[in-house]
């Protein structure tokens, strides 16, 4: 009982820790002491001949996570105009976030709100014939990684890293658009 209790404490303990820590790095991030993240990311599905292009957000432990805005694209939409949405995307990265646990039923709450934006209402519904690319932006570099489709059981997994696009960081909106387009065409 008494072993149950230390660890119990233990976990109360690193728990605030982290929360002090993600609340330090708060502050600084608003009176603008950080600095800018090295590598921005953010990510792309592709449903039924739409685009979706979202924003990611990494957590106090490093997980990344989705995050806003999404914006949505019908397959007729100009290469420049999604360009722009991977942009945006990048642009509202954030790290060191506080998600809630991934087996609760806000962390379930925030995912199925997250299907929505995409219109699907279950994972295997977004699956289903989905494509997903995550993109890194550097201070001069952008990649394009595929990811393979295995299901809604599985997931999406990664692919050999010849499989990846990159870019200069300078590109215009239409090469990015193109090259999301073409990430998109070598997932399998």
């Amino acid at each position: 009982m008494t072993l149950i209790l230390t660890r119990m404490a233990a976990l109360r303990i690193q728990n605030a820790r982290a929360d002090l820590v993600a609340a330090v790095m708060r502050v600084r991030a608003r009176l603008g002491l950080l600095p800018p993240p090295q590598v921005r990311h953010a990510a792309a599905h592709w449903r039924k001949g739409v685009t979706y292009v979202h924003a990611m957000g990494a957590s106090v432990a490093g997980v990344h996570h989705h995050m806003p805005p999404v914006q949505r694209f019908e397959a007729d939409a100009d290469a420049a105009e999604i360009g722009a949405a991977v942009l945006a995307g990048l642009a509202a990265y954030r790290e060191r976030l506080r998600f809630p646990p991934a087996d609760s039923p806000a962390a379930k709450a925030r995912y199925l709100d997250f299907l929505k934006l995409l219109d699907a209402r279950t994972n295997a519904e977004m699956a289903k014939g989905g494509k997903f690319v995550t993109i890194e932006g550097a201070a001069d570099t952008l990649r394009f990684t595929p990811w393979r489709n295995e299901g809604a059981r599985r997931g999406f997994s990664g692919m050999p890293p010849e499989a990846n696009l990159e870019l200069p960081a300078a590109a215009s909106l239409e090469d990015l658009g193109k090259a999301l387009a073409e990430a998109f065409a070598r997932c399998a």
